[in-house]
């Protein structure tokens, strides 16, 4: 599927995650895809955010720290600012770092836009590569604080 510029047409989070489903080729049946998300939206301890055409969900983990995931069907120039929206809202929610795995090596480049001109001071990224030629970004979304969330 093409990307659908947000800007223009907002899309249903049905059709967000089954688009974004097919185009990460992960394999699952659209259905199942739309089930997944919906369960892990659901669950407590999570949280999700939609900016554009594009949805992010954050697994909380030990204190400050989660993980999440994101599918996006929208123009890679608004993807980059749904990121920093994304950023600057989970370090408010009280997030301090998170953890992606991923496999488009081109979201490197959008780490690195996204990383000269950062939407919050202190905020920065790791990327390391993982046996199963997976990409482990680890992000620091801005200063330290302490205490949990």
């Amino acid at each position: 599927m093409q990307p659908v510029d947000s800007k223009q047409k907002m899309v249903s989070l049905t059709e967000l995650i089954i688009a974004s489903n097919q185009a990460q080729e992960t394999g699952i049946a659209p259905q199942q895809a739309v089930l997944r998300a919906v369960a892990e939206m659901s669950m407590p301890m999570n949280d999700h955010m939609r900016f554009g055409n594009t949805l992010f969900i954050i697994n909380k983990g030990e204190g400050r720290n989660g993980y999440m995931s994101a599918m996006n069907i929208d123009t890679p120039r608004n993807f980059i600012e749904n990121v920093k929206k994304f950023i600057d809202s989970a370090y408010l929610l009280g997030f301090d770092n998170l953890v992606t795995i991923f496999k488009q090596p081109e979201l490197i480049q959008v780490f690195r836009i996204i990383a000269k001109n950062p939407p919050r001071p202190e905020m920065g990224y790791e990327i390391k590569v993982n046996k199963q030629d997976k990409y482990i970004a680890n992000f620091k979304l801005g200063p330290s604080r302490e205490g949990d969330i």
